[in-house]
């Protein structure tokens, strides 16, 4: 997952490479341990307004598995869960994140 070039454009590239993976049946598997993925994306969040469909498609696949990890471990949550979350509900696309 780690991208050579700024943010944005190593997330299009990412959203492209899981909707190839996708299409050709070997799906890429997101954990929540991926956290040069997390600080791609939270960086991508923290830069860009909008994004094109791969890109959306490989934001969500990420941050519903960050939630589902944080409502998963309640006591600790690793600080790249809880920083894209965070950079996730500030840009508007995950509301309940924190939830």
């Amino acid at each position: 997952w780690r991208s050579s070039t700024g943010a944005a454009e190593g997330l299009r590239t990412l959203g492209q490479l899981a909707d190839l993976a996708d299409m050709l049946s070997y799906p890429i598997e997101i954990t929540a341990l991926d956290i040069a993925l997390a600080g791609v994306i939270e960086a991508a969040l923290r830069q860009q307004k909008t994004f094109g469909a791969a890109e959306t498609r490989l934001i969500d696949r990420v941050i519903a598995v960050s939630s589902d990890e944080r409502k998963r471990c309640r006591w600790w949550v690793a600080p790249e869960v809880v920083t894209l979350l965070d950079a996730a509900e500030k840009s508007g696309i995950a509301a309940t994140a924190k939830k």
